[in-house]
């Protein structure tokens, strides 16, 4: 007699992107939309990005007068997910949240894909835009590991993922950028 049993089903991950926080003004000191300067007040509280706690330093810089007079960016982009065992990469497009240094999409539900193991190759990588009328302006590109990603599933809760720009060296350096940091959360299918 054969007795068959059935297969265990293998693991699936749902990755998840919750917010996203964005600089005050774009990496050259300009406003996002409107006049193409900032105040001394304003360029200060900018330098105090390039500090080793970069996103308590936004989130200070967004309580400040001069950014709630500045134009905030309207944010889109396109999620994606991809990996050498993914010859096609998984995206979801982000709609447009208007006038936000702190976008998120999880309205119902979060953004999620969903992989079927978390590889050492796999990416998560996030393109965002400031939408205008007349001419769209790049935010951003930026990855995220299998380390980050490793860390968010281990946090069993959303982890908020810093950017940092890699050196030539390999090492991580702070330096300007226009996403300061990444909400994501990986769960066990």
């Amino acid at each position: 007699m054969l007795l068959l049993l059935p297969l265990a089903s293998a693991a699936s991950f749902s990755i998840s992107l919750h917010s996203v926080t964005l600089a005050p003004t774009q990496p050259d000191g300009t406003a996002w939309d409107g006049p193409d300067t900032t105040s001394a007040a304003m360029q200060g509280l900018l330098q105090n990005l390039l500090s080793p706690d970069m996103v308590a330093a936004a989130k200070q810089a967004m309580n400040q007068p001069d950014l709630k007079a500045m134009v905030l960016p309207d944010v889109a982009g396109v999620l994606t997910l991809g990996s050498v065992d993914y010859p096609t990469p998984l995206s979801i497009k982000l709609p447009e949240v208007g006038d936000s240094l702190t976008p998120s999409w999880c309205s119902p539900t979060c953004p999620t894909l969903t992989v079927g193991r978390l590889h050492r190759s796999l990416r998560l990588q996030l393109s965002l835009t400031d939408t205008d009328v007349m001419e769209d302006d790049p935010i951003g590109t930026i990855e995220i590991g299998i380390r980050d990603i490793k860390r968010a599933r281990r946090a069993k809760e959303p982890l908020v993922v810093a950017i940092v720009a890699p050196t030539s060296t390999g090492s991580t350096q702070v330096v300007p950028l226009s996403i300061l940091s990444v909400e994501i959360e990986v769960k066990r299918q």
